[in-house]
């Protein structure tokens, strides 16, 4: 199968670190599916660095509505530094109006389902070093971040599914500070439960700090399984 021969490449040819993804059942049953991924990469020669990561997705859609939970783990050494990273977070969505700034089915087929959300999210970052954020030297960053977005999710052929998400976010502390989200996945079936994966991570910060760049971007390959 071609799009399996990809995938098998791209595992080779991986050379950013990210997160594996765990792309769980999207069917409006009214019943929790669940899935699980996980990765590691070593890279040595010119470049030594290795990372384990694992990540987790929960799913339950009905006719009506659509409730996400996910959860992801990434462990990066090199010689000069190790980082852990540790995210968790839901979503709901629901067929009534954007005013109750949860979430709008903005297309539902038995192939694809496309989601808009609005909302508000609260966000604490915390460095190893004290760094100059929001025009003040912090060890921490604590904010409340209003939240534009969109997501999709859709079947291809043979089972292979390609899910893609987008959000903006804006800080309320410092209305000047944006940042912006994207992430995109490609799943293709070895069997009824496991899958080979492909996730690019791509980040924008308006104001990423003295010495940093704007944009970070991630491409990972790996394997998940489902739990249905």
């Amino acid at each position: 199968m071609p799009f399996r021969m990809l995938l098998l490449a791209l595992a080779v040819l991986a050379w950013r670190d990210g997160h594996t993804q765990a792309t769980a059942t999207v069917t409006p049953d009214d019943r929790w599916h669940f899935a699980l991924g996980a990765g590691a990469s070593v890279l040595s020669g010119n470049t030594e660095s290795r990372s384990l990561n694992a990540g987790g997705e929960a799913v339950h859609m009905s006719d009506h509505d659509r409730f996400g939970l996910y959860g992801r783990t990434l462990d990066v050494q090199t010689p000069a530094q190790r980082t852990r990273t540790l995210g968790a977070g839901g979503q709901y969505n629901r067929d009534f109006s954007l005013a109750f700034g949860l979430g709008y089915h903005a297309m539902k087929t038995d192939a694809s389902t496309a989601d808009l959300t609005a909302g508000l999210a609260a966000t604490d970052d915390r460095y190893v070093l004290p760094a100059i954020i929001a025009g003040t030297e912090r060890s921490r960053y604590v904010r409340a971040e209003t939240i534009l977005g969109e997501n999709s999710d859709h079947k291809l052929a043979s089972g292979t599914t390609l899910k893609q998400k987008f959000a903006l976010y804006n800080d309320q502390r410092n209305r000047g500070h944006w940042r912006a989200e994207f992430d995109g996945g490609l799943s293709v079936p070895m069997t009824a439960s496991l899958s080979l994966t492909a996730t690019l991570n791509h980040r924008y910060d308006s104001e990423p700090g003295p010495g940093l760049q704007h944009h970070d971007t991630r491409f990972v390959t790996g394997v998940s399984m489902k739990l249905d």
